[in-house]
C-alpha cells in the first residue's frame, strides 16, 4: 500500500464529529485539501461542533457543507465540485444505543444510517474513486493514514 500523499483530496462525512475533526485537522496541517460534510444533529453541543469547523476555516484547503450523507443531491455536488481522490466516511447517529428512542426516532436513525451508502443515494461517483475508506477500523490499519498520529495523539 503507498504511503500518505498530500496532494490528494480527501472528503471526510462527519467532519464536525470527534473523529473526522482530529483526521480533517492532521490531514490538513501536512498539506492537504480536505472537504468536509455533516449534518450537524443536535445529539450533542451543536456549538462544540462549529467550534471545531472554525478551527478548520483556518485552514485555506477546507471546505464545509452541511448536509446529511442520504441527499443524493448534496452529495454528488461535492463529487462534482471537489472531485476527492480518497472518501473517509466517519458519519454516523452518536448515541444509537445509548439512549430509548420512539419508533420514529429509531426510524429517522436506520434511514440516516443505512441509507447513506446507497449509490443512489448519492454515492454514485464512488465508483470512479481510486479507494473509499468506509470506517474507522479502515483507517486504523491504512499504512497511509496510521502513521499520522502518535500514540500521544
Amino acid at each position: 500500500m503507498e504511503p500518505f500523499d498530500a496532494n490528494q483530496k480527501i472528503f471526510i462525512t462527519g467532519a464536525a464529529g470527534f473523529i473526522g475533526y482530529h483526521l480533517a485537522k492532521r490531514l490538513l496541517s501536512l498539506g492537504a485539501r480536505v472537504a468536509g460534510l455533516d449534518n450537524m444533529n443536535a445529539y450533542y453541543d451543536v456549538q462544540l461542533k462549529r467550534d471545531r469547523l472554525a478551527q478548520l476555516r483556518l485552514y485555506p484547503a477546507f471546505s464545509f457543507t452541511e448536509g446529511d450523507l442520504a441527499d443524493g443531491a448534496t452529495v454528488n455536488k461535492i463529487f462534482e465540485d471537489f472531485q476527492p481522490d480518497i472518501v473517509v466516511n466517519l458519519a454516523a447517529q452518536a448515541g444509537v444505543r445509548l439512549r430509548p428512542m420512539t419508533a420514529e426516532d429509531a426510524m429517522k436513525t436506520a434511514h440516516r444510517c443505512l441509507s447513506g451508502s446507497r449509490p443512489s443515494d448519492g454515492f454514485a461517483a464512488l465508483a470512479k474513486l481510486r479507494r473509499l475508506e468506509w470506517s474507522l477500523e479502515a483507517l486504523a490499519v491504512d499504512k497511509r493514514f496510521t502513521g499520522l498520529f502518535s500514540d500521544e495523539e
